[in-house]
């Protein structure tokens, strides 16, 4: 896998697990506003079925996310040792894009370089850790 391929997967890995916590999150309010109440009438069928689903799939969910972290921290390892090969502006630029996920748009901005120049910068910093990998 080239490096251009790691940190792609390296932000797809990050960006698939923030869409996980975010669905971990729903589910987990859903479980918290169904509660019990106490009365005279007979319980509803279904809810402890719900509730158990719930939790099921609240647990099925962090099993997968806690994959994807361990995948995403073996991957981290290995690009930042590739990333401190760089040149500092290049090391920059490319912590901002891949492990921050940062737009082109922000980047440009933050280093105060256009966005070719910006591109310019990250092309050249991706053949040098071609070269250096």
């Amino acid at each position: 896998m080239c490096i251009k391929d790691k940190l792609q997967e390296y932000l797809w890995i990050n960006r698939n697990i923030e869409q996980l916590e975010n669905e971990l999150l729903v589910i987990e309010s859903r479980v918290m506003k169904v509660t019990p109440t106490l009365s005279d009438l007979p319980k509803m069928k279904g809810y402890n079925d719900t509730l158990a689903e719930n939790v099921g799939k609240m647990i099925e969910l962090q099993n997968i996310i806690n994959k994807n972290l361990n995948k995403l921290y073996g991957l981290k390892v290995e690009i930042e040792t590739l990333i401190n090969k760089l040149p500092t502006r290049e090391q920059y630029l490319v912590r901002a894009r891949y492990m921050e996920k940062k737009t082109w748009e922000q980047i440009a901005v933050e280093m105060c370089y256009s966005w070719p120049q910006v591109h310019r910068i990250h092309s050249n910093a991706l053949r040098i850790l071609e070269i250096k990998s």
